[in-house]
């Protein structure tokens, strides 16, 4: 029975997030996957643990960078990045999935909405 158990799927402890968004003032859909690894996110184990680095790999179109995954009060998540070839930027999404993505170079923002896939 142990043996079957230790078998058994491990709950999931990512979030995968599919999102469409628009620019506010209009242009062309854009699709953005991410996954949040709440992992990432556990105290450490020992005071001599190095630092945890948070980091999600986002799809944004054609593209791909990386990101700093957030998990905020009541339930909003997101990421910021500074390594996206067009600059930095931060993406807020709602405990219902209204997601806002600030440019923050060109100040555009994008709006839609996500959901979590798996």
């Amino acid at each position: 029975m142990a043996v079957l158990l230790a078998l058994a799927p491990l709950p999931c402890l990512a979030d995968q997030l599919a999102c469409q968004l628009v620019p506010e003032g209009g242009g062309p859909e854009v699709s953005l996957h991410f996954g949040i690894d709440r992992g990432q996110f556990a105290p450490p184990q020992s005071p001599e643990d190095p630092p945890r680095r948070l980091r999600s790999i986002v799809t944004m179109g054609e593209t791909r960078f990386a990101a700093e995954p957030l998990l905020m009060e009541g339930g909003r998540r997101g990421f910021w990045t500074q390594e996206r070839a067009e600059g930095p930027a931060m993406m807020v999404i709602e405990p219902e999935g209204a997601a806002k993505l600030t440019d923050v170079n060109s100040g555009t923002v994008y709006v839609g909405t996500c959901e979590d896939v798996h």
